[in-house]
């Protein structure tokens, strides 16, 4: 495969940090990253799925 172009998955007006990508055999991979707003601290994910080809956007917001 090729590596494409940067591009951003977490949204406007998030302070976005600590980011870490883990990838399988299959070609999927996750990116996790820690973001903080005006009010909260949490963590985001974002998939890329082998299938799709694109990374799962909005991301997710699994803590609080």
């Amino acid at each position: 495969g090729v590596w494409s172009s940067p591009i951003t998955l977490s949204v406007p007006g998030v302070n976005s940090v600590t980011p870490s990508v883990l990838m399988d055999n299959t070609g999927y991979a996750i990116a996790t990253w820690q973001a903080e707003d005006a009010a909260h601290i949490f963590f985001q994910v974002s998939i890329l799925s082998s299938l799709e080809g694109s990374w799962s956007y909005p991301p997710k917001k699994i803590s609080n």
